[in-house]
């Protein structure tokens, strides 16, 4: 058999820790496609080959001078840009794309909202089952029913549900709660263990509400039907429980049942995750302070004819965060950073090479039994918990300042989702209101023009204060981001530097170990020497002294090796030295001597 790996390491990274594909390719060769095709302008696809190798600044460079990075004082105002360029483009297909999914939900409800309001799409149904729940209704202290809308009142991390996670209640079958989140994540939960399931007050229906002429996106891998994860679409008709959908680039539509299939939702805009491998003539990308080389290359990779990047700030520091990488480590990366040799021999990555015990089994024996007045016995090689300390340490930062980010996050999507629709809310009313103003004529009641003006300044500040709570809102949570931030990379700077330290001190005594071995094979070798048991060419008191002489001078140069020995080791250490340099300068003057008797 013959396996063929295909894809691109330097785009969205693992979930989990390591990148096998990059290093299966590493190790065993592999053969790079150098030619981008996917654009049309020469310009472009040398823009995506600046994303490629990192260069992010360099590409959003070309852009910008072509006009295509809008630069907006604010993440609303980027976002509010991004609608009205949408809505006025008519691309045979194209796509919004945007890092979180709290930011896609909002696009796709602004858009349809908009493309209902021209009429260009019908005001559409909940796409859901119209077929009686088979599961029986659950007697509850709630009264929990088929289809209600839930929240969990505590997290249960084995199956990674936090605190006020919403879904929606299914039903109860085989003793189990059969509850399905909102990214359409099913569970089986016991009764016992979730007594914390509540009603969400005033919850809207999860079932995605479409209508003829809306884009969907199919989010599930169905031969039948011939979709993938990432499939685009447009509604021809829309029943309830079914629709017909033209899918991009193919000829024939799909008819999709809800029973069958239900893992579609509005295709206006998609997360830059659910991209990959998405090709489209014009794609419309909201920037994010978030995002890292690996998102910004393949958000700016998924158009062939036009790209338009909407973003907070300036473009300059937009090319500077997409110009940044954030790989997955593996135990051979971080390896090789610290000067780590790894037995490449051995089944277990974590066995160290004992680089010292092979010179010293591979030096001739010494023969003779005679021992030393000073014992070492040599450190064992590194536990498989130091190796894992320090390797996991390097890992530290990024996967510390993850967890801060996105408990952050969903705190945040929780506490401003209340006051984005609150300001939504207060620029409807606006907006209605504005729709009744009286028209002018001889019958028109300036009472009437008051009262429509009074009101109209009512809800005016009533937007403005809706508005302002939201800005505070977003303010306070980037100062807390940034404080949440700095203190992950504080705790990882900390426990990087003491995982190297770690590693550093193992050295160092894996080497003061082989030195000390070394000194006493050659103390040996000149207690032999004197009895006369020792002879050899080149083999002279001398040059076992000199030996000796470079391996204590190498110990006296090195805090690490000093700090690798104990009191009566040092103690044995200092005395050997000056010994030995006595006996040296000895013998040097012995030799002075004997050449002024010639």
């Amino acid at each position: 058999a013959k396996l063929v790996l295909v894809g691109d390491a330097e785009q969205l990274q693992p979930i989990q820790a390591g990148c096998p594909f990059r290093d299966i390719a590493q190790q065993n060769g592999y053969v790079e496609i150098g030619t981008v095709r996917r654009q049309r302008e020469a310009w472009q696809r040398k823009a995506t080959q600046n994303l490629a190798r990192g260069d992010g600044a360099q590409a959003v460079r070309a852009y910008r001078e072509r006009g295509h990075v809008h630069e907006h004082p604010s993440a609303e105002a980027a976002m509010g840009s991004l609608v009205t360029d949408y809505l006025r483009d008519d691309s045979a297909s194209r796509i919004i794309l945007a890092h979180r999914n709290a930011d896609v939900a909002t696009l796709n409800v602004a858009i349809r909202e908009a493309l209902v309001a021209r009429g260009v799409v019908a005001a559409g149904q909940p796409f859901r089952s119209r077929a009686p729940s088979v599961m029986a209704g659950l007697t509850t202290p709630f009264d929990l029913r088929a289809g209600d809308a839930i929240k969990f009142g505590v997290a249960d991390k084995s199956i990674g549900i936090e605190a006020q996670d919403l879904g929606t209640y299914i039903g109860f079958a085989d003793g189990r709660h059969h509850v399905r989140m909102l990214d359409g994540t099913e569970w089986r939960l016991r009764p016992e263990d979730y007594g914390q399931l509540q009603h969400r007050e005033e919850a809207e229906s999860s079932a995605v509400v479409v209508g003829a002429g809306d884009r969907v996106l199919f989010t599930r891998n169905d031969r039948t039907l011939g979709v993938n994860n990432g499939t685009l679409g447009t509604v021809l008709s829309m029943d309830g429980d079914s629709m017909l959908v033209a899918v991009d680039e193919r000829k024939e539509p799909v008819y999709v049942r809800y029973d069958e299939y239900s893992s579609i939702q509005l295709g206006y805009a998609a997360t830059i995750h659910k991209s990959q491998g998405m090709t489209v003539d014009r794609a419309f990308v909201l920037g994010s302070t978030r995002m890292d080389k690996h998102l910004g290359y393949v958000a700016m990779s998924r158009h062939r004819d036009r790209l338009d990047v909407y973003i907070e700030g300036s473009a300059a520091g937009f090319g500077q965060r997409v110009s940044q990488t954030n790989r997955q480590h593996t135990v051979l990366d971080v390896a090789e950073r610290h000067g780590i040799e790894l037995d490449p021999d051995h089944t277990d990555p974590f066995v160290f090479t004992d680089i010292a015990e092979n010179q010293r089994s591979n030096r001739p024996a010494t023969a003779g039994t005679d021992t030393s007045a000073v014992q070492f016995t040599l450190p064992i090689s590194p536990t498989l918990e130091d190796a894992t300390a320090a390797i996991k340490a390097q890992q530290l930062l990024d996967e510390a300042t993850r967890a801060a980010l996105l408990q952050m996050d969903r705190q945040h999507e929780r506490a401003l989702l209340p006051l984005t629709q609150r300001a939504e809310q207060a620029r409807q009313a606006l907006l209605r209101h504005n729709q009744t103003k009286p028209r002018s004529g001889l019958l028109t009641s300036k009472t009437l023009v008051a009262q429509w003006r009074s009101l109209k300044r009512q809800l005016e500040i009533a937007q403005g204060n809706a508005r302002q709570a939201e800005t505070r809102a977003i303010e306070r949570y980037r100062g807390e981001l940034g404080q949440r931030q700095y203190e992950a990379q504080a705790l990882a700077e900390k426990k990087l530097h003491e995982a190297a330290a770690l590693v550093k001190a193992h050295a160092a005594r894996v080497l003061a170990g082989d030195l000390m071995g070394r000194w006493q094979a050659l103390e040996r070798d000149l207690a032999k020497l004197s009895r006369g048991e020792l002879t050899g060419p080149g083999t002279t008191e001398s040059s076992l002294r000199q030996s000796l002489a470079r391996i204590f001078r190498q110990i006296e140069q090195s805090d690490d090796l000093r700090g690798a020995l104990d009191k009566e080791q040092l103690v044995a250490f200092t005395e050997a030295a000056r010994s030995n340099a006595r006996s040296i300068e000895k013998q040097k003057s012995l030799e002075r001597g004997q050449g002024h008797g010639r």
